[in-house]
């Protein structure tokens, strides 16, 4: 009898602990819905949230980054919280050592009682300026312009450069305001798809060495370049004649893939 007691007891024990657990989990929050990533500046926009349960305490919340290609990689797992059933979280790309390729960010809360929750949010981001170099030679055609989409073939009167798209090649050729060169790739894909096509573009002088602070756009195919224009020297050879080199940096993306 003592026995049965005892067992009933430790039954009606565990049906109370197990109704105290509380099944509800954590809410997860961001203060926006993307996360705008500019990788040329790390430290600058930051990923802020929320994660809180109302009555349970915390165990653990994880960060969790989804790269193209599917894979994934824990960036940060925090532990230890100020306010036990509360973490406010703001974090700079450096931080989460986001790099190029990550497409997403998972938050993943485990309370006290292992009841888990996720959200996540995804990424928009601006990949690593690379610089490049055009050149043109006397009356060659010049080189370097061909991964964007242009050539460039003569220059007007010589007077300016003129560059344009490979003909033929069904490529887009577009001017931007200097500002675009900091959007992030939504902005700048829409920059470029509403710009006016150009035939030619004649805004480097063929003539008078110098710096400038020109943006332009292409589309070719599936890709995006953005090129930030940034200086144009010319030496003149006894042989070949002018020979002028335009150089700045560049981003590329390919539609839906920052590269």
């Amino acid at each position: 009898m003592k026995k049965l007691s005892w067992l009933l007891m430790i039954v009606f024990g565990v049906a109370m602990f197990t109704s105290c657990v509380d099944p509800t989990p954590a809410t997860i929050s961001f203060e926006k819905e993307t996360w705008a990533i500019d990788l040329n500046n790390p430290d600058a926009e930051m990923l802020n949230g929320t994660v809180a349960h109302a009555t349970d305490n915390l165990s653990s919340v994880e960060f969790i980054v989804t790269y193209d290609d599917g894979t994934t990689e824990t960036a940060k797992v925090v532990e230890t919280f100020e306010t036990p059933t509360t973490y406010s979280f703001s974090f700079k790309a450096s931080d989460l050592e986001i790099k190029e390729g990550a497409n997403l960010v998972t938050v993943t809360a485990t309370t006290i009682n292992q009841i888990t929750s996720s959200n996540s949010i995804s990424i928009d981001i601006t990949p690593l300026a690379l610089t490049f170099e055009w050149k043109r030679e006397g009356s060659a055609a010049g080189v370097g312009l061909e991964q964007f989409g242009l050539a460039w073939t003569g220059n007007v009167r010589e007077i300016m450069c003129a560059i344009k798209p490979i003909p033929d090649s069904g490529n887009k050729l577009a001017e931007l305001a200097a500002t675009d060169w900091a959007l992030g790739e939504t902005e700048v894909l829409a920059a470029i798809d509403a710009a006016e096509a150009l035939d030619y573009y004649k805004k480097i002088s063929a003539e008078v060495p110098g710096a400038y602070d020109n943006v332009i756009g292409t589309k070719v195919g599936d890709t995006y370049f953005v090129m930030h224009i940034t200086n144009c020297t010319i030496e003149v050879d006894a042989t070949i004649g002018s020979i002028i080199t335009i150089t700045g940096e560049y981003k590329s993306f390919t539609v839906g893939t920052a590269k």
